[in-house]
């Protein structure tokens, strides 16, 4: 006898014999198990036995009808009840709607039958799909199905705005208009969020520090990956810096705090004003 649930859930897939519930969604039906149901969902088992609302006719039937959903989508929870995954509903969707779409609402029915582990399958789905296949209409249709969504859709709505700060092509385009753009005049929580990681990541962010050798004091344009430079003061390489509040707390030792309004173009990466 197996003992994977995994299996054992597949297995009973095959045996149609033994199904004693149906799901319908818009005239198509597919035949279930209650067993399975009531594994997965506390609210799916209350549907099973008419202990919730407006379900006591349906129970009665033994049906459940998910007609608000697109088949593809039902057929995903099907596939996903049976074997912890919806990869061939996900190929079939792909057919004629995007990936991202498809991945947000899957995580949107996870929540409303209290299915956790469906909203993380959903989630890490949809964080592949922006690696390997992401078109600006998809993109920007997944973020206004998450963003209607919220807060169901945390871990996917950080993805977004990730993925969207980062790919000019799906995100926001300094020299011209994706589709993605709309959806941020749609969603202003959106364009909020945008612009904080946009600042969060900019390359062109000071930051004050001091030397961890001597405490030479100074101030550095910090750039993602590049190297940390040497010490004006002393040589010493800077591999490990402390950061400081402001240079006007540390001062230079000897020659006074910086005033806070000083700038200085620097034409170098990393480099240090002194």
């Amino acid at each position: 006898m197996a003992t994977d649930p995994t299996a054992f859930f597949a297995r009973l897939r095959e045996l149609d014999q033994l199904c004693d519930f149906t799901i319908t969604s818009n005239g198509t039906e597919w035949k279930v198990h209650r067993l399975v149901l009531s594994a997965h969902s506390k609210v799916l088992e209350k549907a099973c036995s008419g202990d919730f609302a407006g379900r006591l006719k349906e129970a009665s039937h033994r049906t459940l009808d998910l007609s608000e959903y697109d088949h593809d989508i039902v057929d995903g929870l099907v596939e996903y009840l049976y074997h912890f995954k919806y990869d061939s509903a996900t190929e079939k969707h792909h057919q004629h709607q995007g990936a991202l779409t498809f991945h947000v609402q899957m995580c949107i029915l996870g929540d409303k039958y209290d299915m956790e582990s469906l909203k993380n399958v959903a989630a890490h789905q949809f964080k592949l799909t922006l690696r390997t296949n992401c078109s600006p209409e998809d993109f920007a249709d997944a973020a206004r199905y998450a963003y209607d969504a919220s807060p169901v859709t945390e871990e996917i709505r950080k993805a977004i705005v990730s993925k969207a700060t980062q790919d000019p092509k799906v995100g926001v385009d300094p020299e011209g208009k994706t589709p993605f753009e709309d959806v941020m005049e749609e969603y202003p929580e959106l364009a909020v969020a945008i612009a904080k990681a946009a600042c969060a990541n900019s390359e062109d962010r000071w930051s004050y520090f001091e030397c961890g050798n001597c405490a030479y004091p100074g101030r550095q344009k910090v750039l993602t990956g590049k190297a940390v430079p040497a010490c004006p003061w002393c040589q010493h390489r800077l591999l490990h810096v402390n950061p400081a509040k402001s240079l006007k707390e540390v001062g230079m030792a000897g020659m006074g705090p910086f005033p806070d309004d000083l700038d200085m173009d620097f034409q170098a990466y990393g480099a240090w004003y002194y």
